[in-house]
């Protein structure tokens, strides 16, 4: 009994409870009141927290409403220990069940309403699972359980393919993951303008070369000039002057100028001027 009654109150009210005790009259009145007082207190602890609690998740929701990205939150029951083989553990992320998320990524998943979908599992979601996932689930679990911009393909029905940046972050409770949050933004517009970037680069480079090819094996002196800088030369035409290309390349147009002989220098110049305008009667 002693025990029970020092785990509810505290020292002080254990002594004022012994004060109470020692008149058997008022031993009844006097515990009603103590339990009466204390449940007051612990009541008004309860109150505060839980508005506090409210508040944070007001302050929560709204921020997962107004992001521009899709936020979720898988669980997983049974939870999953993370002792387990690495391809064990990446088959039961499968298994994963939404219980929470916002509007975007609700329709991300072809739902109008939020709760359309939650309690769902991801494998019912997605209905043909992409392939990439396998991936993004082994960086995650490689990564300590965190995923950071990690790119996932979506193939849909109709052929197209979808890229999505993700990121995740596993709550780890006694050794078994139990739940991930993360995040989703679809990324296919600027991921098919990067693909174009690259094949022009691609394009460009191979034209460089070619132009490279040809001007080398060209038995006339070449020379580009652009803004007043010399871009390129090439070997004849620096053999000509009697200079290395390295050499002419470092050269400003007035340096190149003062190479040609005086006689000729001002036809040279009214030429240069003619094609950095484009025209053709030179």
């Amino acid at each position: 009994m002693s025990s029970l009654i020092s785990n509810i109150f505290s020292s002080s009210e254990c002594e004022r409870l012994k004060e109470v005790l020692k008149n058997p009259e008022k031993e009844l009145k006097g515990i009603i009141n103590l339990l009466e007082k204390k449940v007051e207190v612990e009541y008004k602890k309860f109150k505060e927290s839980e508005t506090k609690l409210k508040k944070t998740e007001q302050r929560f929701r709204s921020l997962i409403e107004q992001t521009t990205d899709a936020v979720f939150c898988y669980e997983y029951n049974p939870s999953i220990p993370i002792n387990l083989p690495l391809d064990d553990q990446v088959k039961r992320l499968y298994d994963g069940v939404l219980v929470d998320c916002n509007l975007i990524c609700a329709r991300a998943y072809g739902a109008d309403r939020v709760e359309d979908v939650i309690g769902r599992k991801l494998t019912d979601l997605f209905g043909t699972i992409p392939k990439s996932l396998d991936k993004l689930f082994r960086d995650m679990i490689e990564g300590g359980y965190h995923i950071v911009d990690g790119v996932g393909i979506e193939k849909l029905p109709n052929g197209e393919e979808r890229y999505f940046l993700n990121n995740g972050h596993s709550v780890i409770e006694n050794h078994k993951l139990v739940r991930v949050w993360g995040t989703f933004r679809d990324i296919t517009d600027r991921k098919k303008t990067e693909e174009k970037f690259k094949k022009s680069e691609k394009k460009l480079k191979e034209s460089e070369e070619k132009f490279r090819n040809i001007t080398e094996q060209s038995l006339m002196g070449i020379c580009i000039a652009q803004d007043n800088q010399i871009k390129y030369i090439n070997k004849v035409y620096a053999d000509i002057f009697g200079y290395s290309d390295e050499e002419m390349m470092k050269w400003e147009i007035q340096d190149a100028l003062k190479a040609i002989h005086p006689d000729d220098r001002e036809f040279a110049i009214e030429q240069l001027t003619k094609k950095q305008k484009g025209e053709k009667d030179v």
